[in-house]
C-alpha cells in the first residue's frame, strides 16, 4: 500500500546522517536544509538538530573539503519533534 505524505514543516527534526559507506557524518559538519538560511552542527553519532525544517525535504552538509546531499522523508504521525535516519548523505561535485 502505498502512502503519500504531504510536505509539512515541523518544529524540528533529528537527524541521523551517514555517508555513502556507512560512516557516521563527522562531528562540527555543517548542514542546512535546501533553500533555508540556518544551518546546524553534527553533534555525535551523526546526529543533527534542525528547526523547521519541512518534511519531505532535502539537507547539504559541508565539512573539510567534502559536501553531500541527503532526502529527507516525511513522518507519519503528529510527532512534533521527529527522530529521523540513518539517512545516506550523497556526495556532490
Amino acid at each position: 500500500m502505498y502512502v503519500k505524505f504531504s510536505a509539512a514543516k515541523v518544529q524540528g527534526a533529528l537527524l541521523i546522517l551517514t555517508t555513502e559507506d556507512g560512516k557516521l557524518l563527522p562531528l562540527g559538519a555543517e548542514v542546512v536544509p535546501i533553500g533555508g538560511i540556518q544551518s546546524d552542527q553534527v553533534a555525535l553519532h551523526g546526529e543533527v538538530f534542525l528547526q523547521e525544517i519541512e518534511l519531505p525535504g532535502r539537507v547539504r552538509a559541508t565539512w573539510t573539503d567534502h559536501q553531500c546531499e541527503a532526502d529527507v522523508p516525511a513522518v507519519s504521525g503528529n510527532e512534533p519533534l521527529p527522530r529521523i535516519g540513518p539517512i545516506v548523505c550523497k556526495s556532490t561535485k
